[in-house]
């Protein structure tokens, strides 16, 4: 087939796509754009995800098959098409109206239990099927209005687990990201520095935006010990957050069940000695 009669073929393929939605609102970013649209069959707004076909970009694992409450919803992939002059792939997505979870923080927004487990179950989802998100961050954990209260569902997830762990978010890297052997506790990892990130308003081993090199911050994750903030963050948060920020991925904690279990501890005197044990590892500088 010819270059120029490929160009026709997926310039039309998109116009074909597009036909059937009202462009509402286009946002772009550094690598991908994001379309929200009116279906004018059905009237529902969606979102249309373009992600350039380029070796140098992360390809999320968007697949209508992943269904599940803390996943957002693939409803269409398309694996090239045209749009600009540049060849993306596309993705109809659900839309989430609230945006991520940093534009709630942002409101008046309360953390709870609701939050954490919704990450986690959704996490462990994606397990099952033999993914894992790969660059979990706030900006990737979307907003949904329930029936009876907000649901935060997965976006841009798509790591399957013999990848190359070469797209992460360095703020959010583990230890182990220098090695490119990607697995599950890369996620755990993850999740560890959005809680710090949430109760204590900073990452937990520094920031672009607070005009950290990339370098110093994968430096830092490797060799400096959590800053003394984690110590002022309640319980089973902290704890939580000294297991998954474990610097030893042999040592973390890697089972999503416990996760969820200490999320519903009540607490007793057992946990608070084990607690207390971590609490000393951690003000030690200790790895657990």
């Amino acid at each position: 087939m010819s270059y120029q009669k490929n160009w026709n073929m997926q310039k039309k393929l998109f116009e074909n796509i597009i036909q059937n939605y009202e462009i509402l609102k286009i946002v772009s970013d550094k690598t991908s754009k994001l379309l929200k649209v009116k279906c004018k069959l059905n009237l529902e707004v969606y979102a249309i995800k373009l992600v350039p076909i380029n070796h140098d970009f992360k390809i999320p694992h968007y697949d209508v098959e992943v269904s599940h409450t803390n996943v957002i919803n693939c409803f269409k992939v398309f694996d090239s098409i045209l749009y600009q002059k540049k060849y993306y792939k596309a993705y109809i997505l659900e839309w989430s109206e609230f945006g991520d979870i940093r534009s709630l923080a942002s409101s008046k927004f309360k953390l709870t239990n609701f939050f954490f487990s919704d990450i986690i179950l959704g996490l462990k989802h994606l397990q099952n099927l033999g993914l894992f998100h790969g660059d979990l961050k706030p900006s990737n954990i979307l907003a949904f209005k329930s029936d009876t209260r907000i649901v935060f569902k997965l976006a841009d997830y798509g790591v399957k687990y013999k990848g190359i762990g070469s797209y992460i978010t360095p703020e959010y890297a583990p230890p182990e990201y220098l090695n490119r052997e990607v697995n599950s506790k890369y996620d755990i990892w993850c999740f560890g520095c959005i809680l710090f990130e949430l109760f204590t308003g900073d990452l937990p081993f520094g920031s672009r935006t607070n005009d950290n090199q990339i370098s110093e911050i994968l430096e830092n994750i490797q060799n400096k010990p959590l800053p003394k903030e984690w110590m002022k963050i309640k319980e089973p948060y902290r704890y939580i957050i000294v297991r998954c920020l474990t610097k030893d991925a042999q040592n973390r904690i890697s089972n999503y069940n416990d996760i969820l279990d200490l999320l519903k501890r009540k607490p007793n005197l057992f946990n608070r000695i084990e607690y207390l044990f971590y609490y000393i590892k951690g003000f030690k500088n200790q790895d657990i």
